[in-house]
C-alpha cells in the first residue's frame, strides 16, 4: 500500500469509529484509544511476520480495516438488528470506492469470527479457515485485540458501564480478576496465540496484568491475601497472642480503609458518568486514564509512605485517590465552560457528603486546579517548593503523587493522538497522518522534555519517567513506519 492509501484507509476508520462511539454511547474500553492502540500493535505484529510471510505485504489492508473499525460492530454497544445492519451499510459505503466488495466481506468475516467466544466454540486446527488466503491476516488481527484484551482497566470499565450495571467498584474488579483467571491468563494453555512476536508480548502484558491486581487489591481489598508478617516473632503463646491482637487491629483498619476506597471510586466513576450524558469526554480523559493514574499514583505513594517523615501521607491518600479519579474529566480542555466546571466543582461536596471531611474536598478541587503541566511549567523555578508549601502545606507530598501520577500517563503516545483528534475535531473528518504529526510534536517539545525539565520530584517518578520516555519512542518511531513520515 502507498502511504496515502494507508493514511486514506486509516483515517477513514478513525472517523467510522468515532462517529459509531458517539452514537451508540461506546466508552473508552472500546472506542477510539482502544482501536489506536490494536492498530499499532497488529502493525508490529505484521512486521515482525514479514520475514517469514512476505506475502502479507499485499493484504495490510484488509489487516487495518478489520482491526481499524472491529468493535464498532460489537452488540455490547450496537444493540439491535436494525442499528447493526445500519453501522455495516455505513463501513461498506464508507470503503466502497476503494475496494471491492469481495474484499470488504473478507475483512467482515475476520471480524465476524475474531471474538473470543468464537474462537473457543472452534476446532484449533480449523481457526480462521473461513477466511482462506487470509488466515493470517486474521490471526494477526485476532492477536491485536487478544493483546489489549489483557488491559485490566478495560475489562473493569466494561464491567462497570455495560456488564454489571449498578455494582460498586470492588464488585467490578473481583469480576475482572476472575475473567482474568479463566480467560486473560489462559491464552498460552488454551493455545490462542500463533505469532511469535505476540507471544512475547503478551508475556509482558500478563506481568502488567497481575502487577495492576496486586495494585488495586491494596486499595481496594477485593481479594484475600494471605501473609506471614509478624509470626516470626511469637515465640512464646505470649507473643502469639499480642501478633494475633496486632494483627487483628491491622486487619480492621484495612479493611475499612478499603471499604472506605470503593466508596470513594465508586463515587467517583458515577461522577464521571453523569458528566458524559453532559459533555462528550474524550477517550483520552475518561476512566481508563483514571484508573491509569490512580495506579501509578498508588505506586508512588507506597514508595514514599513507609519514610520517615511521611506519617501523614496515609492519612492523605483519600485526597490522592479522588483527586486522580476526577481530574481528567474536570480539566479545563474536557469542560470548556468555567462556569460549568466551577458548578462540577460545587457538587463535589455533596457527592462526598460523610466520605471525606469538608477541608479534604477543598484540597481535591485544589490539587485539580493546580497540576495542569502549563500550570507546573509556569512556576516552574518553584515547583518542588513554594506552589505546594504555599497551596497545600501538609498535602504538600500528597500534591507531588497526583502531579507525577498524571505525568507519567502522558507518555502514552494513543492517548496524545485521541485528544488531538478529538480536541480540533469540529464535525468534520479529521485526517489520521495530520493528528498523530501533531501527537509527535507535542511529544518533542514537551512530554519529552519533562525528565530534563525537572517536574518529577519523587525517585519513582524519575526512574518511571526514564524508562516510559524510552518506550514512547518507539512507540512514535512505529506510528512513523506505519504511516511513513
Amino acid at each position: 500500500m502507498s502511504i496515502s492509501d494507508v493514511n486514506n484507509l486509516l483515517t477513514k476508520c478513525i472517523n467510522h469509529v468515532k462517529l459509531t462511539a458517539e452514537r451508540h454511547n461506546i466508552d473508552d474500553s472500546h472506542g477510539l484509544l482502544h482501536h489506536l492502540v490494536v492498530i499499532i500493535t497488529s502493525f508490529l505484529i505484521y512486521e515482525a511476520a514479514l520475514e517469514d510471510k512476505p506475502e502479507l505485504r499485499q493484504q495490510l489492508n484488509v489487516i487495518l480495516m478489520a482491526i481499524g473499525v472491529h468493535d464498532s460492530f460489537d452488540d455490547k454497544y450496537v444493540k439491535g438488528e436494525v442499528d447493526l445492519k445500519n453501522v455495516k451499510n455505513n463501513f461498506f459505503k464508507l470503503f466502497e470506492d476503494d475496494f471491492e466488495k469481495k474484499i470488504l466481506k473478507i475483512v467482515m468475516r475476520i471480524i465476524n469470527t475474531m471474538s473470543y467466544s468464537k474462537v473457543m466454540g472452534s476446532t484449533k486446527k480449523k481457526l480462521g479457515s473461513k477466511c482462506g488466503i487470509y488466515v493470517d491476516a486474521y490471526h494477526i488481527v485476532r492477536e491485536g485485540d487478544l493483546m489489549d484484551g489483557v488491559t485490566v482497566a478495560r475489562c473493569v470499565i466494561t464491567s462497570f458501564l455495560v456488564k454489571a450495571r449498578g455494582s460498586n467498584v470492588v464488585q467490578c474488579f473481583g469480576r475482572a480478576r476472575n475473567l482474568f483467571k479463566d480467560r486473560m491468563f489462559a491464552y498460552d494453555e488454551n493455545m490462542l496465540l500463533v505469532n511469535n512476536f505476540t507471544k512475547e508480548y503478551y508475556t509482558k502484558m500478563e506481568s502488567k496484568a497481575h502487577k495492576t491486581f496486586r495494585t488495586f487489591n491494596k486499595i481496594l481489598g477485593f481479594e484475600k491475601v494471605n501473609t506471614d508478617k509478624g509470626l516470626k516473632k511469637a515465640n512464646t503463646d505470649e507473643g502469639l497472642k499480642k501478633v494475633n491482637t496486632d494483627e487483628g487491629l491491622d486487619k480492621d483498619k484495612e479493611k475499612e480503609r478499603t471499604k472506605l476506597n470503593n466508596k470513594l471510586l465508586t463515587r467517583c466513576f458515577k461522577f464521571i458518568e453523569k458528566i458524559s450524558k453532559d459533555i462528550q469526554i474524550y477517550d483520552s480523559h475518561a476512566y481508563l486514564h483514571s484508573l491509569s493514574v490512580i495506579e501509578y499514583a498508588t505506586q508512588i505513594y507506597e514508595s514514599k509512605v513507609q519514610k520517615k517523615g511521611n506519617k501523614n501521607l496515609e492519612e492523605q491518600f483519600d485526597v490522592i485517590l479522588v483527586s486522580c479519579a476526577l481530574h481528567g474529566v474536570l480539566n479545563h480542555k474536557v469542560v470548556t465552560d468555567p462556569n460549568q466546571r466551577e458548578e462540577y466543582f460545587n457538587q463535589l461536596s455533596t457527592i462526598f457528603e460523610g466520605k471525606l471531611e469538608l477541608s479534604k474536598i477543598e484540597t481535591v478541587k485544589k490539587c485539580i486546579k493546580e497540576m495542569s503541566y502549563s500550570n507546573l511549567m509556569k512556576n516552574n523555578t518553584n515547583y518542588k517548593n513554594d506552589i505546594a508549601k504555599r497551596t497545600f502545606k501538609n498535602y504538600r507530598l500528597a500534591f507531588h503523587i497526583v502531579c507525577e501520577a498524571n505525568l507519567l500517563d502522558a507518555y502514552d503516545f494513543e492517548r496524545c493522538i485521541v485528544f488531538n483528534f478529538c480536541h480540533n475535531n469540529n464535525g468534520t473528518s479529521i485526517d489520521l497522518h495530520q493528528t498523530v504529526n501533531v501527537a509527535v510534536d507535542t511529544f518533542n517539545d514537551r512530554i519529552l522534555q519533562y525528565i530534563e525539565n525537572g517536574l518529577f520530584f519523587t525517585d519513582y517518578g524519575k526512574s518511571k519517567a526514564e524508562e516510559l520516555h524510552g518506550k514512547a519512542i518507539k512507540r512514535i518511531a512505529a506510528w512513523k513506519r506505519l504511516l511513513n513520515f
